[in-house]
């Protein structure tokens, strides 16, 4: 609050004003000074809203889980058939499940916000992100800080005028779950059900149930997916954007010369 109201002290001083003079003790003449807080940056290094500065989050493909469930057998390992016959899933490798494609097991991903550095930029409360304080004793013209265009390029939404929001399919991570496939970039065969076999019984006297390999996908059990990489593709989604309340247009006046 403090900060704020010598921001505010220093830019009532700008508007009163007094002569120019190139030999002011203060600004050099300059008009200006710089502002210590963000060292004339505009801009200070604040703490990941996203992460809250851990550099990671919960890794959203997988639901932290770290794995993906095989959907054939549901985690059993084996395919259940009706006759009460068991087969090993060839989905999963009779593993029941696999590690997520995207964060590897760990349960956790990069921040897509801050690219894992915990922090974000923002724009500086002291100069109201301008990187600059008007010399309370003197003033200078044009403005030091818009030079007299009455405007500066807004500092919220980087003069776009709108934000983006979060990404609905991806999160702003970039990447998507294909919806191609069912499985790590696999998807179970329709006909023998991640098994490779298909399952018979003879009809009449003297048959005995039996199996035989599925030519629908030649005794694999699964078809691979040609459209992702295990899994997972590129997001192409656009997300709808919502204009910034500071701005509205992509600038704002300027905080220095008050116009």
């Amino acid at each position: 609050m403090m900060r704020v109201l010598l921001s505010l002290l220093f830019l009532l001083l700008a508007a009163r004003g007094a002569p120019p003079g190139d030999d002011c003790s203060f600004c050099a003449g300059s008009g200006s000074m710089v502002c210590g807080r963000c060292a004339g940056k505009g801009v200070r290094s604040m703490l990941c809203q996203r992460c809250s500065g851990a550099r990671k989050v919960p890794c959203y493909f997988c639901r932290a889980d770290g794995q993906w469930t095989c959907p054939a057998c549901g985690g059993s390992t084996v395919i259940l058939w009706k006759s009460g016959d068991k087969d090993p899933c060839k989905i999963c490798g009779k593993k029941g499940h696999a590690n997520c494609p995207v964060c590897k097991g760990a349960k956790s991903i990069a921040c897509p916000i801050c690219e894992q550095s915990g922090k974000c930029a923002v724009a500086c409360s002291a100069c109201l992100g301008v990187g600059l304080f008007p010399c309370p004793r003197c003033s200078t013209t044009p403005c030091p800080a818009c030079g007299g265009q009455r405007a500066l390029r807004c500092t919220r939404c980087g003069g776009d005028g709108r934000f983006a929001k979060v990404c609905p399919k991806c999160l702003d991570t970039g990447l998507r779950c294909c919806e191609a496939c069912t499985f790590v970039g696999v998807s179970p065969c329709g006909t023998c059900h991640g098994t490779g076999k298909v399952r018979y019984v003879y009809q009449g006297d003297g048959g005995k149930a039996g199996a035989t390999s599925c030519d629908q996908c030649g005794g694999k059990g699964f078809a691979r997916c040609n459209k992702c990489k295990n899994g997972i593709v590129p997001c192409t989604e656009q997300p709808e954007s919502t204009a910034c309340p500071s701005c509205q247009s992509g600038s704002c006046a300027c905080p220095l010369c008050g116009r």
